[in-house]
């Protein structure tokens, strides 16, 4: 778990404790959130306090029981599956995102489906990464399938970016780093529109490669063993 990395920090999370006490959250998330907002006591609160306030508006602890059906996840590609470690001990999660067919997903009214998909992902990932004492997960997006015509795809879009949304606002800190491989060139616009909501402590995390296998995959080998790489890519 994580933990203060000088006095200055382990004062700042005592504060910031104290101020969030009625919440009753654990160290590990006030440090999340702490870090977050680079140390700023009363911008941390107030991000706290929201984000407990958006989990019990949506009562987000639910989805975790919650169960894709499988339309979503077979015909839609909509999955994920973690790999492995890193070399540290944090879990990998591949998420195949170029296979996401998230245009016909709509289409057939799974939109509601798609929006719980990504609490019940997030809330996974959390939990499993708790369960091994981690705080953080490494992920690894695959998005060798990328089309235009999903980038393009303006309701697509907009859920991509409420995900990415949810992710800096709600679950801070929860990225080791976000490996982004096989990413062809219509990804920039994918990256143009979320780069914006995401911090400059998120967006340093961020590691985006293009189809040069011997690239990224030199990149993951210094951070894991290949069996953490997906077999699909390896």
């Amino acid at each position: 778990m994580l933990k203060p990395i000088d006095d200055k920090e382990s004062a700042a999370l005592a504060r910031f404790r104290e101020l969030t006490s009625d919440l009753n959250q654990d160290e590990d998330v006030s440090l999340k959130f702490l870090r977050a907002r680079e140390g700023n006591l009363e911008k941390a609160e107030e991000m706290l306090r929201k984000s407990v306030k958006w989990r019990s508006d949506k009562n987000i602890g639910q989805f975790l029981k919650w169960k894709p059906p499988p339309k979503l996840e077979k015909d839609f590609g909509y999955t994920y599956r973690f790999t492995g470690f890193t070399n540290e001990g944090t879990p990998v999660f591949w998420i195949p995102l170029g296979d996401f067919k998230s245009k016909e997903c709509i289409e057939n009214g799974l939109k509601e489906d798609m929006l719980h998909w990504v609490y019940h992902f997030l809330e996974e990932a959390v939990r499993f990464a708790k369960s091994l004492e981690e705080s953080q997960v490494v992920f690894l997006l695959e998005c060798k399938n990328l089309s235009v015509r999903q980038v393009l795809h303006r309701e697509s879009m907009q859920i991509l970016y409420g995900a990415f949304q949810d992710l800096e606002m709600n679950y801070p800190e929860i990225i080791r780093t976000l490996y982004v491989v096989n990413a062809p060139k219509i990804f920039s616009i994918v990256y143009k529109l979320i780069k914006p909501i995401l911090s400059a402590r998120t967006i340093s995390k961020i590691q985006i490669f293009d189809d040069d296998k011997k690239v990224w995959k030199e990149a993951l080998m210094s951070k894991m063993p290949e069996t953490s790489i997906p077999e699909e890519i390896r």
